[in-house]
C-alpha cells in the first residue's frame, strides 16, 4: 500500500535490512540459514476471511485433507516457500474471491495473458503448505483457483516472492515485458493506430518486428519527441547477436504509468552490439564487440528520429565493450571506452571542438586527442598504484595485456572511474584528479572493504552533485552462477541480493531504472527476456545502478 514518505533502513548483522521494527526472518550472509523469528503473511487482499483459521502444520501430515491436486491459477504458480516453520498461524484466510490487477504479462511465446478472474466461493480456503524447497506445496483446493500471496513489505534481501520464474525480495513483483524472437505486445492507450490498411482506426496491439536477440547493456531516456506521451519514457537495449549485421539497438517507449506504446528498431545492420553507455545530452553510444577487432561505436538517437553515426572514439576497429564520461570541466571533457580484449587499452577522447550549447552531438564525430591508459602498481602492494595516460597505443596495450585484461563495464562518478576486467574477475577504482588507483576482487560482490568509495557514489549525481533521490543502495548485475541475478550494496558495504532465478541462464543485463526510480528493467541474456520489477507500494527504489558485473565464484 502506498506511503507517504520513503522508508528507511538499518542493516542488520544477518545480511539484509530492514525497513521497519516489524520482526522479519533473518538470513546468515555465509548459509542463508533461517532464523527462527519469522513475520506473518498476509495477502494483498485484506478484506475480512470467514473463520476458521488455516491450520499450518509443516512438521507432520494433516489427519485430514483432499486426496486430489488441486487447479492452480494458468498464470501464477504456488511460490516455493523457503525451509522453515512458523511461530504463528497467518493473522487472515486468504480471501475467498481474488482479483488480479497486475498489469498483464507476456508468456514466453510472446502473447500477451492475463489471470482469470476467479469464481466467488462460500467455502473457507484452507492450505497446509509443505517446506521442503523441493516439492510443491499441498493446497486444499477450493471452487475458484488460489494465488499466493505476496509480502507487501519491501525488504532487499529477503527472497520470498516468486513470479515469472524469478525469485525476488519481499515487497517486489515483476512482469515480463518482451521476448527474444516475439512481437513486444502493447498495452499502454497511446500505443500507435495501424494507417491505411484498418478501416476502423483501432490501436495496434503488438509491435511489426519481434524483440531482438541477446539483449545486452541498455539505459533509460526520458521521451520528449512522442506527441502526447507526458512523463513517458525509452528503454533502449543492445542486441549482441553475432550474425553479421544481425545486432543494432531496440527500444521501447513506455507511457508514464510504465505501459508499452512501441517497440522499434533505432540502429540496425550492426554486429554484436554489447555494451554502451548515455552521454551527457542523453543519447545511447552501442559498442560493437566484433570479429577480430573489426568493431565499431555508434552514436544513437533513442527516439529514432537522428540517423545513427559512427564515433571518432574507436573509429580503427576493436573490440569495443562500454563507455563513460568525465565532463565536471566543460572546457575540457574526456570520454572513455573499453575494450574486450586480452591486449584492450582502456582509451580516452578530449574532442577538438568543444560545443555544449548548439550541438553537442557532434563532439563525438569531430578531430580530437585520443590517449590510452597505463597502471604502475606499487612496488609494496600491487592492489593499489599509480596511472598515466599515453598516446604510444603499443605500450598501453602491453600494459593492458600484463594488468587490466579483457575490460568490461565502466562508470565515472564524482572524478572517480570504475571499470571492471571480466578474466581476472576484478575492479579498478582510479581517482581521475589524484591520478592513483586500487583494485578489488568481483567474485564476494563490488566495493568488499570499501565503504567510503561507496558512499560517495550513492549519495551524489551522475555529475557529482547532491542526490536529490534519496538513493541508498548501488544495484549491478551478475556474470555467471547458478541463480544469476541483481545483487545491492548499502553505503555500510552490506551485500544482498535483490532478486535471482534458477529457471532463466546465467547472465543478467540491461540493468536501468526510470527517471522517477519505480521501475527497474533487466534482461536475462540467454533467454532474451526482458523483465519490470517494481515494488508492490508503487514507492520508488532508493538505488542506483553501477555499470559493473558481479562475478559468481564457479564462473569459468
Amino acid at each position: 500500500m502506498p506511503v507517504t514518505k520513503s522508508p528507511t533502513f538499518q542493516p542488520n548483522n544477518q545480511g539484509f535490512l530492514i525497513e521497519s521494527t516489524t520482526l522479519h526472518p533473518t538470513l546468515r550472509p555465509s548459509t542463508n540459514e533461517i532464523m527462527t523469528d519469522f513475520p506473518t503473511f498476509k495477502p494483498i487482499d485484506e478484506t475480512p476471511s470467514p473463520t476458521p483459521k488455516p491450520t499450518l502444520s509443516p512438521s507432520h501430515a494433516p489427519t485430514s485433507g483432499p486426496t486430489g491436486k488441486p487447479t492452480l491459477s494458468p498464470t501464477f504458480s504456488p511460490t516455493l516457500i523457503p525451509t522453515f516453520s512458523p511461530s504463528s498461524s497467518p493473522t487472515s484466510l486468504p480471501p475467498s474471491e481474488v482479483i488480479d490487477t497486475s498489469p498483464p504479462s507476456v508468456s514466453p511465446s510472446g502473447i500477451a495473458t492475463t489471470s482469470p478472474t476467479p469464481q466467488p466461493t462460500t467455502k473457507s480456503p484452507t492450505w497446509t503448505p509443505t517446506f521442503a524447497p523441493t516439492t510443491s506445496p499441498t493446497w486444499t483446493p477450493t471452487d475458484a483457483p488460489t494465488f499466493e500471496p505476496l509480502q507487501e513489505e519491501y525488504i532487499p534481501g529477503l527472497l520470498v516472492n516468486q513470479r515469472e520464474g524469478l525469485l525476488l525480495s519481499s515487497g517486489l513483483t515483476a512482469r515480463i515485458i518482451a521476448v527474444t524472437g516475439s512481437p513486444v505486445i502493447y498495452d499502454s492507450p497511446l500505443a500507435p493506430r495501424l494507417a491505411n490498411n484498418n478501416n476502423n482506426n483501432d490501436r495496434q496491439l503488438e509491435s511489426e518486428v519481434v524483440f531482438h536477440d541477446w539483449p545486452d547493456g541498455g539505459a533509460v531516456f526520458a521521451d520528449t519527441n512522442t506527441s502526447g506521451n507526458p512523463g513517458g519514457w525509452i528503454y533502449v537495449s543492445n542486441s549482441e547477436h553475432d550474425d553479421e549485421g544481425e545486432g543494432g539497438v531496440g527500444a521501447i517507449t513506455f507511457d508514464q504509468h510504465g505501459l508499452v506504446v512501441k517497440y522499434e528498431r533505432v540502429l540496425e545492420g550492426t554486429t554484436m552490439n554489447c555494451g554502451g553507455g548515455r552521454t551527457p545530452w542523453h543519447s545511447w553510444i552501442s559498442c560493437e564487440e566484433y570479429g577480430d577487432g573489426d568493431g565499431n561505436i555508434y552514436q544513437v538517437d533513442p527516439a529514432g528520429i537522428r540517423p545513427p553515426e559512427k564515433l571518432t572514439l574507436g573509429m580503427e576497429g576493436g573490440d569495443w565493450e562500454a563507455f563513460a564520461y568525465d565532463v565536471r570541466n566543460r572546457e575540457l571533457p574526456y570520454f572513455f571506452v573499453t575494450e574486450d580484449t586480452s591486449d584492450g587499452a582502456l582509451q580516452r577522447f578530449l574532442p577538438e571542438l568543444v560545443d555544449w550549447d548548439r550541438d553537442p552531438w557532434k563532439m563525438l564525430h569531430g578531430n580530437g586527442t585520443v590517449e590510452y591508459l597505463v597502471l604502475t602498481p606499487s612496488f609494496l602492494d600491487d592492489s593499489r598504484g599509480t596511472f598515466r595516460w599515453t598516446t604510444n597505443r603499443e605500450e598501453a596495450q602491453e600494459n593492458a595485456n600484463d594488468i587490466y585484461p579483457n575490460t568490461e563495464g565502466i562508470d565515472v562518478h564524482n572524478g572517480i572511474m570504475y571499470f571492471v576486467c571480466k578474466e581476472i574477475k576484478t575492479m579498478f577504482q582510479l581517482d581521475l584528479d589524484a591520478f592513483v588507483y586500487t583494485r578489488r576482487s568481483t567474485e564476494s560482490g563490488a566495493f568488499s572493504g570499501e565503504p567510503d568509495q561507496l558512499r560517495r557514489i550513492i549519495t551524489t549525481g551522475e555529475e557529482g552533485e547532491q542526490d536529490t533521490n534519496n538513493n541508498h543502495f548501488l544495484f549491478f548485475t551478475e556474470d555467471g552462477g547458478d541463480a544469476a541475478g541483481i545483487h545491492g550494496r548499502d553505503e555500510t558495504g552490506l551485500f544482498f541480493t535483490v532478486l535471482e532465478s534458477t529457471e532463466y541462464s546465467d547472465e543478467t543485463t540491461g540493468l536501468a531504472f526510470t527517471p522517477d526510480y519505480t521501475h527497474l528493467y533487466i534482461a536475462y541474456q540467454n533467454d532474451g527476456i526482458l523483465f519490470d520489477i517494481t515494488r508492490i507500494d508503487g514507492q520508488p527504489f532508493h538505488a542506483k545502478s553501477l555499470n559493473i558485473k558481479y562475478h559468481a565464484t564457479d564462473t569459468t
